[in-house]
Order: C-alpha cells, then sequence, then structure tokens
C-alpha cells in the first residue's frame, strides 16, 4: 500500500499549529450534501460544527482557529497552546 507522508513537508509542527483532515469511513456522505455550490449539513454535519466551535470549552489549551465541514470529510486547523514553563 502507498501512503502518502502524513504531515506537510513545508510547515513546522513546533510551533503547536495543526492542519487536520478526517474522512468518512468509505467516504459516505455522512455531514451533507453540496447544492448549488453551497453546503447543506445534515443533523450529523450540524452537530460536527456544534462539536468543533465547542473544542475549547472542554480542552482549555486547544483551539480551532478555522474549519470548513463537507458532505464527506473536514478540514480544521487546531492550535494547541502550551502554557508557557509547563513544557
Amino acid at each position: 500500500m502507498n501512503r502518502k507522508y502524513p504531515r506537510a513537508q513545508w510547515h513546522d509542527y513546533n510551533s503547536g499549529i495543526y492542519f487536520v483532515t478526517v474522512c468518512t469511513h468509505n467516504r459516505i456522505h455522512y455531514f451533507g450534501k453540496i447544492s448549488e455550490g453551497e453546503i447543506n449539513h445534515s443533523k450529523i454535519g450540524a452537530y460536527l460544527c456544534q462539536a468543533i466551535e465547542q473544542v475549547g470549552l472542554h480542552y482549555r489549551n486547544a483551539s480551532v482557529d478555522r474549519y470548513v465541514v463537507m458532505p464527506n470529510h473536514f478540514h480544521a486547523i487546531i492550535s494547541i497552546n502550551v502554557p508557557v514553563g509547563s513544557q
């Protein structure tokens, strides 16, 4: 099996900023449908958006700076902020 290297070669991951992509099993469109160029989220897709927006409530050192939910995957830019002196 040929796998892509999971990290961007051009990005320094020591900064605590991560670009994450998660795909659904078998690429099934669980999160919604595209209609006229716009995403219409399903109930699961709407729940996913809500969960992503609340990451900081559950993980105080994490934040989702940007994200997009598509029908069968989502992308997110996640920042992990380690307090000074706790490394």
